[in-house]
């Protein structure tokens, strides 16, 4: 029992780090999220929202990127190419931005000390009823944790060992 709790809960720290990296003192650090990141990519003007030209325009221009040979048209195979490098594109963008959470100094290179950091942050941000442990009471804790949030653990794992 003891050996499954502390797999889980290695599991969900790591799982946590790039969360725990991106916050500050309860705060979001302010390095864009994914969801950011593709609102820069379409809001053309920067003016913080999104007009129907500036989506037809970037919506224009996947369809153009897809189109491959030019035709005019889009077959299964361009759709899935195209599909193939968008997700390589965006899990190459996800990467960097982990990275970048745990690169707290911007070097280039994630320290012991960084890394530990991020896990200092990581524990913090799950100990809910902040007394320095993990227990079934952080665990049941509004905050992110609860049905329907993908971060419940069994049932069967034990409060406190």
């Amino acid at each position: 029992m003891t050996f499954r709790y502390v797999l889980l809960a290695s599991a969900v720290s790591l799982l946590a780090l790039p969360a725990a990296a991106h916050m500050e003192g309860g705060k979001m650090s302010g390095k864009p999220g994914m969801g950011a990141m593709m609102m820069q990519e379409v809001d053309a003007n920067k003016d913080g929202v999104i007009d129907k030209s500036e989506f037809t325009t970037h919506h224009g221009s996947k369809f153009s990127d897809a189109d491959a040979n030019k035709d005019g048209v889009v077959s299964k195979e361009e759709m899935i190419k195209h599909w193939d490098s968008e997700r390589e594109r965006h899990r190459r963008m996800m990467q960097d931005q982990a990275f970048s959470r745990f690169d707290s100094n911007g070097d280039g290179k994630i320290s012991k000390e960084e890394f530990s950091a991020a896990g200092d942050k990581a524990f913090m941000m799950m100990d809910r009823n902040k007394d320095g442990k993990l227990s079934s009471d952080d665990r049941r804790m509004k905050s992110g944790y609860g049905p329907g949030s993908g971060m419940m653990p069994p049932p069967d794992m034990p409060d406190d060992e």
